[in-house]
């Protein structure tokens, strides 16, 4: 790749990687890799599956927890259980929709639809996902969704805790320990624009957050 604008890895199982990005000639624009990035090998998506609505723009890729299901985010996101030999399209997902993976359980997938404010979940691995209208969000949520299809997604899943989700709005961090079904503020006067997750602190099992914001 000439540039790298998508990368993720198996939550539970982090030697596999996922990557998209924009290909020299005549090479794929996504690949895998089973040894932690040591190697990797091609992937593409038929033409008739990966039609984009703006033809620089890659989609972006995400993999399960186990590391056994890569989906990559098509206007109707694909998914492949075979490390990219077939790729069938998700159901019950509007378009232009972004799931993230969860890292823990490996059939759990979220997506926001940030024009309603509605959360689409997926328990089967990703073939299918359903609608539901989570508690305590903010009435309106269009504005943050991401202009920039290579920046940090504002939905993201916890390392190392099942079904728990952060949201970053404009008016504030969200948590979600219940897969999304509803959602609590944050405390703590930081705006933030990106965060992740590092290790535990001494005698704590949930993670330290690492985040980029203003105070």
């Amino acid at each position: 790749f000439s540039t790298t604008v998508s990368l993720d890895y198996a939550g539970q199982r982090p030697s596999v990687i996922v990557r998209a990005g924009n290909p020299n000639e005549n090479q794929a624009a996504m690949g895998y890799s089973a040894d932690g990035g040591r190697s990797w090998q091609p992937m593409a998506i038929p033409p008739k599956l990966g039609h984009q609505r703006d033809a620089g723009n890659h989609p972006a890729i995400t993999v399960s927890a186990d590391g056994a299901v890569f989906m990559a985010m098509t206007p109707i996101p694909v998914i492949s259980l075979d490390q990219g030999g077939i790729w069938t399209e998700v159901k019950g997902l509007l378009e232009g929709l972004r799931p993230v993976a969860d890292r823990v359980d490996p059939n759990a997938f979220y997506a926001i639809d940030f024009r309603t404010g509605s959360l689409f979940t997926s328990t089967d691995g990703g073939s299918t996902f359903q609608m539901l209208h989570p508690t305590g969000l903010p009435a309106d949520i269009s504005g943050d969704e991401p202009s920039w299809h290579e920046g940090p997604w504002p939905l993201v899943a916890t390392l190392g805790k099942p079904h728990d989700l952060w949201l970053i709005t404009r008016k504030g961090l969200y948590h979600s320990a219940d897969a999304g079904i509803s959602f609590s503020l944050a405390p703590g006067a930081l705006q933030v624009e990106f965060m992740s997750f590092g290790k535990a602190p001494q005698g704590n099992d949930y993670p330290a957050i690492f985040a980029v914001g203003t105070l």
